[in-house]
């Protein structure tokens, strides 16, 4: 399902919330994990760094790393002996420190080692606030261009610390579908979860009220004329969905909604059947390759209120950069301010290193 998924960290135990979700959506032997640690220097830092102090703080979130990953690993073993199955042969946990601006470094990380997935909460180490998703999240989400699972953090039902994480459990999983074959996309791996977790599978979709023109309330004709439109696509989506159904075990249950804000009918659905996963495709029938994602699930990202599941449809190299982006990279050599490194060694040793181009880039990878 996912074969190579990327985890960042942040030292918070919101940020490491992340980690139970990927005992969920992992099996023991089907996946490889790298939990990422980026240390961020302080604006007040960024011109005069002390590479001892620097040294220090990689080597202290390399030890968090080990207390961490111990944490995950147990519970890795404790799946395993639930399914009789030996946990530890295929188990590959590597852990990753680096240093530098932190969604830069993430996003690095997950296109330069091939990462098809990333679990990320959606607070950190600035702690919840009345924002949805963290500054950081929304910028790994919005230009990762790969599969992400966003981690509610404010409904995760425990916030572990380190050598304590357990994994979430999900009991009801909806996949919204808008009939084209880029929403059905979800379907094997909402498939595969609903069974490994036992979980209720819904099938929705959501039907829009048409629009006419009008500059004088309308006459029972057009209203007719309305009915008979929803009527009929009403069936259609009933018909699609009820096949889609057949193919899958299980017999996931199938709704299809009918009003004139198909977002909001979605989002109301998750309250009133309490939905704890949303798994949808980046794009549907409407998505473009200039953006990142289509406009519902752009919605969910935004204003959603469950933990969310997007797959990914298009490879990151086929999703088009934003003007922004285009901007950032033909101006990003002119920009680089110099960088100066205070020491604390005598006069005579490192006392003035201009000649160094440092970027603090600290990358250490450990196999568990």
């Amino acid at each position: 399902m996912f074969e190579k998924i990327l985890v960042p960290v942040d030292g918070s135990a919101l940020a490491a919330s992340a980690l139970s979700h990927v005992l969920a959506v992992t099996t023991p032997q089907d996946a490889s994990v790298t939990v990422l640690r980026v240390v961020e220097p302080t604006a007040a830092a960024t011109s005069m760094i002390n590479p001892i102090d620097w040294q220090l703080q990689c080597s202290e979130a390399s030890l968090y790393l080990d207390e961490l990953v111990a944490g995950y690993t147990h519970a890795k073993e404790c799946q395993g002996e639930a399914t009789e199955k030996p946990a530890t042969d295929d188990i590959v946990v590597e852990k990753v420190v680096q240093g530098g601006p932190v969604a830069d470094r993430i996003l690095e990380q997950a296109r330069e080692q091939g990462h098809n997935l990333i679990v990320i909460s959606s607070h950190g180490q600035g702690g919840l606030s009345g924002w949805n998703v963290s500054s950081v999240a929304n910028k790994v989400i919005n230009r990762s261009g790969i599969s992400i699972l966003l981690v509610r953090s404010y409904k995760s039902a425990e916030n572990p610390t380190a050598g304590e994480i357990k994994p979430a459990q999900y009991r009801r999983i909806r996949a919204p579908l808008d009939g084209s074959l880029r929403s059905e996309y979800v379907l094997p791996v909402a498939a595969r979860l609903a069974q490994q977790h036992n979980a209720e599978l819904f099938l929705v979709h959501g039907v829009v009220m048409p629009e006419l023109f009008q500059q004088a309330p309308l006459g029972s004709e057009h209203r007719a004329l309305i009915e008979k439109v929803v009527e009929y696509n009403k069936r259609q989506a009933e018909s699609y969905l009820q096949g889609l159904s057949q193919r899958i075990s299980g017999l996931p249950k199938t709704y299809v909604l009918t009003s004139d804000d198909v977002a909001e009918s979605l989002h109301r659905f998750i309250d009133e059947h309490n939905i704890d996963l949303v798994v949808l495709s980046a794009h549907g029938r409407s998505g473009k390759h200039a953006w990142p994602y289509g406009s519902v699930t752009s919605g969910f990202i935004t204003y959603g209120t469950t933990h969310l599941l997007i797959v990914q449809d298009l490879p990151w190299q086929q999703i088009e950069e934003t003007s922004a982006e285009q901007a950032t990279q033909e101006n990003k050599l002119a920009n680089i301010p110099p960088v100066h490194i205070q020491s604390t060694t005598p006069a005579k040793g490192l006392s003035n290193i201009n000649a160094f181009a440092f970027r603090p880039n600290y990358s250490r990878t450990y196999s568990a």
